[in-house]
């Protein structure tokens, strides 16, 4: 078994399939909204926005175990 035998539900509905994501680098992020780790948000969008361009793409999962 692994990782992209793993799916989420999506935080926009629908599931996401990591086997979706296959071939790319996976940075997985897990934290709670209300947690004490929310500031680190702020430089994971930094990251986002200097590399988009560069191909660095987000997706994102509810929390929870996979399924």
């Amino acid at each position: 078994m692994s990782i992209y035998d793993y799916s989420v539900p999506s935080v926009g509905g629908g599931e996401l399939k990591l086997a979706d994501l296959k071939g790319k680098v996976i940075l997985i992020v897990n934290t709670a909204t209300g947690c004490g780790f929310t500031p680190h948000y702020e430089p994971l969008q930094a990251m986002y926005e200097a590399d988009h361009e560069k191909g660095l793409d987000r997706k994102s999962g509810s929390a929870g175990m996979p399924r």
